[in-house]
């Protein structure tokens, strides 16, 4: 699955397509509370963290909602 972050807010159902499939793969570097939910995943270097989708994003929905692939 390809990787993906959030430029300016975090993920979530307001800031990603309507009805897609996402997960956590690293937790954003200063969300303390999903480290204490999630404390098997990896700190993020990336401020919003790192999240995988269950189909690839469009160009178009990069754009929209403000999301780059992690390389």
């Amino acid at each position: 699955m390809i990787k993906y972050r959030m430029k300016h807010r975090p993920p979530g159902f307001a800031t990603l397509p309507a009805r897609l499939w996402w997960d956590w793969v690293e937790i954003p570097r200063d969300d303390h509370w999903l480290a204490d939910m999630r404390p098997s995943l990896p700190r993020s270097t990336w401020p919003f963290g790192v999240f995988q989708t269950e189909r690839p994003l469009t160009p178009e929905e990069l754009r929209d909602y403000e999301i780059e692939e992690v390389p």
